[in-house]
């Protein structure tokens, strides 16, 4: 199994703050639209292309890369605490990334021998077992 952990924001969303755009031509916001989707679809395929089965992320991980991931048989978590990120970091070796921009799987991805998801009452648990530090 391995494993990519990131500092990134995998979703769609409207701005925080109010903006401002200012267009001649209503068919330039589609354009708009277009750009962000296809931003947020080639981080995914980034994340998808490293090789790993699994992506935590410390930041959100919005349905529309949770459901790419599931299609492409990926697990994936978003919002995990710091400290959680920290223990999986040192036992799979991997290291977080702040951008899926150019990702060194050999070097940037840990590894386990297996992952698996455990419910337990209504806490879930992220198992990674076979890992190469202890």
């Amino acid at each position: 199994c391995k494993i990519l952990l990131l500092n990134v924001e995998l979703e769609l969303k409207s701005e925080k703050e109010n903006a401002e755009i200012r267009l001649k031509d209503p068919s330039q916001y589609q354009e708009i639209v277009e750009a962000e989707w296809q931003i947020i679809y080639e981080k995914l395929d980034k994340c998808v292309k490293s090789g790993a089965n699994v992506v935590l992320s410390r930041l959100a991980i919005g349905d529309l890369a949770t459901q790419y991931f599931a299609d492409r048989g990926m697990f994936c978590a978003g919002r995990v605490p710091e400290d959680d990120m920290s223990r999986v970091s040192f036992a799979t070796g991997g290291m977080v990334q702040s951008t899926v921009n150019n990702l060194n799987p050999d070097k940037v991805l840990g590894q386990c021998a297996s992952f698996e998801e455990r419910q337990v009452g209504n806490d879930r648990f992220n198992l990674f077992t076979g890992c190469p530090r202890r």
